[in-house]
């Protein structure tokens, strides 16, 4: 049996990042269920320079599409605010190429990336005890004292039903 003092599920924006930081001082293994790495995208490609600078991500032309200097919010009942910038706000970015980028970013600080791996939640004693992995058919049992489901709105890791989790464990979503 495997353990890991995290494993993170969901190798998008939010789990590869968070793989990257709690891997500087921590064993960690990010598991995704898709065979590669930001695809199929799920959602939008904006970020805010703020993303960029508080998260340590380099601005690398691979995946910058376009910057970003008006933006439109809709409110529900029909009105818009339009948002003109004199800078760049943001970018637009390639998600695909920068997926798998962060997801690397994550392996070089020292996480272990399964791609490929369905993870469900493992119950022992009504606690959460780690994660259940079904990779290449092969189920495999990871313990781990804390879990991140950042599987975004599919959000299948959390679909359980479990009293609570043990003192010094946790589950994050």
């Amino acid at each position: 049996m495997d353990e890991y003092d995290v494993v993170v599920v969901g190798a998008g924006p939010g789990g590869s990042t968070a793989a990257k930081f709690a891997a500087e001082k921590a064993r960690v293994l990010l598991v995704d269920k898709h065979r590669e790495t930001g695809s199929p995208k799920r959602c939008g490609e904006g970020l805010t320079l703020d993303a960029f600078r508080d998260l340590d991500i380099p601005l690398n032309k691979r995946f910058i599409n376009k910057e970003i200097y008006d933006s439109i919010v809709y409110a529900p009942g029909g009105g818009e605010i339009e948002i003109r910038y004199d800078k760049p706000a943001g970018y637009i970015i390639e998600r695909k190429i920068f997926d798998k980028f962060l997801a690397a970013e994550a392996s070089h600080n020292g996480a272990k990336v399964l791609a490929d791996a369905h993870a469900t939640l493992s119950i022992e004693g009504g606690y959460i005890s780690g994660v259940r992995i079904l990779h290449q058919g092969e189920e495999r049992d990871i313990k781990s004292r804390i879990i991140i489901a950042a599987d975004g709105v599919e959000f299948q890791t959390g679909r359980h039903q479990y009293n609570h989790t043990p003192p010094g464990h946790g589950l994050m979503l």
